[in-house]
């Protein structure tokens, strides 16, 4: 991303934080609405954290960024269920141009009528009917592409599921610092995607740190 005078900064920093919160309200309906009963299945017993996503994919997406979010969803319903959100955005004293990214993190644990992986299975199917998404090859255990325009920002959106865990990355950025435009469609899609490989891997290395 190219680097500029800061004179715009605050303006622009304020308008894609923004837009992250419209996404979170557009993005919560399919992910957590399975009551869970019972714990039966899966590879992982808690949700994984937001550090999952830090990696270089984060470094190049959201450059010079602040965690404006990084905490656990609170009032999933049943028992057994965990989640975590996770937002970054480009630091108003950064020289770069405004970015921000979106995650989503939710540990399944199964109920009378499906087990741990069939709801995370669910929620990604669920997630990727509503957008009319693309499917992904080769990306966890199943994973779906889709786009959303928020506030006149193309968000690119990537639904994956890695065992009883279902995960959901967004991405978008500004075209320059007067933040008038966002990035287009498909390279919104390619971002989201970068993080959702990123954070697969996260999520495994994880479990093999426990």
């Amino acid at each position: 991303m190219e680097s500029a005078p800061k004179q715009n900064r605050g303006c622009a920093v304020t308008m894609i934080a923004g837009l992250a919160v419209v996404v979170l309200a557009l993005l919560a309906g399919g992910v957590w609405t399975v009551v869970v009963l019972s714990g039966a299945g899966g590879d992982y017993e808690h949700a994984p954290t937001c550090a999952v996503a830090r990696g270089e994919a984060l470094n190049r997406l959201v450059p010079d960024r602040t965690t404006e979010v990084d905490q656990e969803i609170k009032n999933l319903e049943g028992t057994g269920r965990e989640g975590n959100e996770c937002r970054w955005a480009t630091a108003e004293d950064g020289g770069h141009v405004p970015a921000a990214a979106r995650l989503v993190l939710v540990s399944n644990a199964g109920d009378v009528e499906l087990d741990a992986e069939e709801q995370a299975t669910a929620a990604l199917k669920e997630a990727a009917a509503e957008y009319g998404a693309s499917k992904l090859a080769d990306l966890g255990d199943g994973a779906y592409s889709w786009s959303d325009r928020a506030g006149g920002y193309e968000w690119g959106c990537v639904g994956v599921r890695v065992s009883n865990v279902y995960a959901e990355t967004c991405y978008t950025a500004a075209t320059d610092f007067n933040v008038g435009e966002s990035i287009d469609e498909a390279e919104a899609v390619a971002g989201a995607e970068e993080l959702a490989r990123d954070v697969v891997q996260g999520i495994k290395d994880s479990k093999d740190e426990e």
